[in-house]
């Protein structure tokens, strides 16, 4: 009975149940991509050439070429341990605080939305004020990756073209620092570049104040600035922990620091209803889930805390913080800039963590995770999230390990799994999700546990987010 080479072998990972072992030096030798099985023995078709990348890799699997046939015929992994997230509430919350938790106390249109819809809201607010204001608003031309590809839709390396003059529009909601106990705005990646013109939009308790950047308080991003660009940040008065006191200082300093007001919308101006609704395929997905609509930062802290907790009581390993190092510069690290994030059995560990997400161009879930630096690190756990809850795994080998561009030098590698995309793709969550963990099952990274959403969860992470905003907690200390 002849099979393609994918019903028994993903470049490298291991077979599906009930089909014999394939050498994957074998089958790279002979240049083949068709195997004829028989008990106990495997006989090469030399049928046409093992694709480029998989030459390239070696043979070593992405994940790539894990289809929805052989999934048909994968397992689930077994879950040793399920546990119910609530219980990791608390421990998750203590971790960080984040400002989703102020805006929502103040019932501001924005405060549920996750950072991608936040971000096209501003740009939409700018480009219906700019044209309001009779400029020419379009779409930023084509271009090429550094690479010689083209430029996928929404990774143009500005925003908008107003006027022939490129325009970069930056979003930023206030933000808290114990330490110092400071109020701040942080608008990241700015490249300057890239544009000619940088438009600051403020996400304020009362409606969103849009801003022409009069190029002051840029401050550089050290090794990551050349990828990652540089940030601009305007501070409220130290020792200032009132969060409505420190937004009207804001308010005032964003003029103050040589940017020039263009327009406040009210988040009850009835023209601007629509732009308040948006919303994208991911958040329909995750209304009403734990986490989902809190910064990246503050998700990936409450995540890397629940890891933590779940690997020392439930895997019983000894855990303890990261040692304090010193930067480039010979100072001494602060506890959110340690060079891994944990030890674990005396072995350093990170944790990595995203959502499952929708890719709308692709038409297809995602599952990143960025950052990674294999240096780094003896031990790698991915924690996901999903709709149902949280997946806990630890990372082997170099599975779904890809370059990130020319970001990689200065802030790692990514680990990338897809689910099938396209017209014939998956488009239910949960099927993606039981995909992505048998593809990951099958690249034989082993399954640590599931922590359960349950009825409440979200209400309790917002409430007792909520508590600790009021105290004055963020997931961003200096």
């Amino acid at each position: 009975m002849k099979r393609t080479l994918d019903d028994f072998f993903v470049l490298g990972a291991p077979t599906a149940p009930m089909a014999p072992a394939v050498d994957a030096a074998h089958v790279l030798d002979a240049g083949a991509t068709h195997v004829e099985v028989d008990v106990g023995d495997v006989r090469i078709v030399a049928d046409k050439p093992v694709p480029k990348k998989a030459r390239k890799n070696g043979g070593k699997s992405t994940g790539i070429y894990f289809t929805k046939e052989v999934a048909g015929r994968t397992a689930v992994p077994k879950l040793s341990h399920k546990r119910e997230f609530g219980e990791f509430i608390d421990v998750g919350m203590e971790a960080t605080g984040d400002a989703a938790f102020e805006y929502k106390r103040r019932r501001t249109q924005l405060a549920g939305k996750s950072e991608v819809v936040r971000g096209a809201v501003a740009e939409e607010v700018v480009k219906k004020q700019l044209t309001e204001m009779g400029s020419d608003v379009r779409a930023p031309e084509a271009s090429n990756r550094v690479d010689g590809r083209a430029r996928g839709k929404g990774k143009e390396r500005y925003d908008l073209l107003v006027n022939d003059e490129k325009v970069e529009v930056k979003n930023a909601r206030m933000t808290y620092t114990p330490s110092m106990q400071r109020w701040r705005l942080q608008f990241c990646n700015v490249k300057k570049s890239d544009h000619k013109r940088l438009i600051l939009c403020f996400e304020c308790f009362d409606g969103v104040r849009l801003y022409d950047w009069g190029d002051k308080g840029y401050g550089k991003n050290g090794q990551n600035e050349e990828a990652c660009g540089g940030q601009v940040l305007v501070y409220a008065s130290r020792s200032q922990p009132d969060a409505l006191v420190a937004h009207d200082q804001l308010v005032a300093k964003m003029e103050t620091k040589g940017n020039t007001l263009l327009k406040f919308v009210p988040y009850d101006d009835p023209d601007y209803a629509d732009v308040w609704t948006m919303r994208t395929r991911t958040d329909e997905y995750y209304e009403g889930v734990p986490l989902a609509t809190l910064s990246s930062t503050a998700r990936g802290n409450a995540l890397e805390a629940a890891t933590r907790a779940f690997v020392a009581r439930y895997l019983e390993r000894t855990v303890a913080d990261a040692p304090i190092t010193q930067n480039v510069a010979g100072r001494s690290r602060g506890k959110n800039s340690t060079s891994c994030d944990l030890l674990v059995d005396g072995k350093r560990a990170e944790v990595k963590s995203c959502m499952m997400i929708w890719h709308k161009t692709k038409e297809r879930f995602e599952l990143v995770f960025t950052k990674v630096k294999p240096d780094a690190y003896d031990v790698l756990y991915l924690t996901w999230m999903t709709p149902r809850g949280v997946h806990i795994f630890e990372h082997k080998g170099d599975a779904g390990l890809s370059k990130a561009g020319r970001a990689t030098d200065a802030t790692g590698y990514k680990i990338k799994f897809t689910a099938p995309g396209g017209k014939t793709g998956l488009k239910v969550p949960a099927d993606a999700e039981r995909f992505l963990l048998k593809n990951l099952h099958w690249l034989k990274l082993p399954y640590l546990g599931f922590l359960e959403f349950n009825s409440g969860d979200a209400e309790r992470v917002m409430e007792r987010g909520a508590v600790l905003a009021k105290a004055g907690v963020d997931e961003d200390e200096e």
